[in-house]
């Protein structure tokens, strides 16, 4: 009879032991997903189940309306307006934020000295002015009465707020506004991105005889592409959704629609008109715009590809 090892036996670990070992990366996604399931796709999953759902004494009745709410909500004349306006915005806002904050990074990163820290320092300040703060301060800002810039805007023409603020102009007048409130951050972001970029391949390009320019455009903005996507997506989601900004400025200045963006439709409807059925589509629509424009961010920028070339 053969005679088991008692090292052998002891080294080697049990059925039971390899069965119920748990991967260490599953402890800490659990909190994200935690999270994730209770403020991301429970919310969404409930607001799809209150698309088709009628409300008595303000409890809703699932699948009873069938889809009378997306035929209200589609015969709506304010959302299809509403829904250019933040087209007419995004074509504004994303080439804009994306140039410049880009720029302003590789001309940082081009002279890193004492005055490129003082730089980063100022453009990251304003970020601490976000929300109804930086929406007030803007509208002292843009008033012709009350601006500090009071005599550049009477020089262009401008003696009313009304001129400077009001739906036409609402698309600069908001990419200005989350420019400064937001783009000081992504410098930062740019800024470490291209801080890890290996000396040898700026040494190797400044050999091959590239220009700062071209080291700039051919060599530092390839490598942090993956960074760029980063921002368009995060920038694609925010402004979509676009809120606040017009809802305050509706009702200081009256010179821009409180129903200016698809956001400020579906809050009508919920708080409104009190029809939390049509509010519901409008935002599994919001969802479903987020989710097919980030999802086409990553498939034409190959977000995910482990070759580093990539983008």
């Amino acid at each position: 009879m053969a005679v088991s090892n008692p090292a052998r036996a002891m080294a080697s670990p049990s059925r039971s032991a390899r069965r119920f070992r748990v991967n260490p990366a599953y402890i800490f996604l659990l909190p994200y997903m935690a999270a994730m399931l209770l403020f991301s796709l429970g919310p969404a999953i409930y607001s799809l189940l209150l698309t088709f759902a009628t409300f008595q004494a303000g409890r809703p009745q699932f699948f009873q309306a069938g889809l009378k709410n997306i035929e209200t909500v589609f015969k709506d004349p304010f959302l299809w307006p509403s829904f250019l306006n933040v087209l007419r915005f995004l074509v504004v806002s994303i080439p804009a934020g994306l140039i410049f904050v880009v720029l302003l990074a590789l001309l940082l990163h081009a002279r890193p000295n004492r005055f490129s820290l003082v730089m980063r320092t100022i453009y990251f300040l304003p970020g601490a002015v976000t929300g109804p703060a930086l929406v007030m301060l803007f509208l002292f800002t843009f008033n012709p009465d009350l601006s500090v810039f009071r005599p550049v805007l009477h020089l262009l023409g401008f003696t009313d707020i009304k001129q400077v603020v009001n739906n036409d102009t609402a698309p600069v007048v908001f990419t200005i506004m989350g420019f400064f409130g937001g783009a000081g951050g992504w410098i930062a972001v740019f800024y470490g991105a291209l801080q890890g970029i290996s000396d040898e391949i700026i040494e190797a390009a400044i050999m091959d005889g590239c220009n700062p320019i071209q080291l700039a455009w051919l060599i530092k903005r390839p490598l942090i592409s993956r960074y760029i996507a980063f921002m368009l997506i995060n920038v694609l989601a925010g402004n979509v959704q676009l809120f606040a900004e017009p809802q305050l400025m509706s009702g200081v200045t009256a010179t821009i629609s409180n129903l200016w963006s698809p956001n400020l439709v579906s809050y009508n409807w919920a708080f409104g008109l009190g029809n939390f059925g049509a509010s519901a589509v409008i935002s599994v629509m919001m969802m479903a715009i987020g989710i097919v424009l980030a999802y086409s961010v990553i498939r034409a920028t190959n977000f995910y590809s482990t070759d580093t070339t990539a983008g």
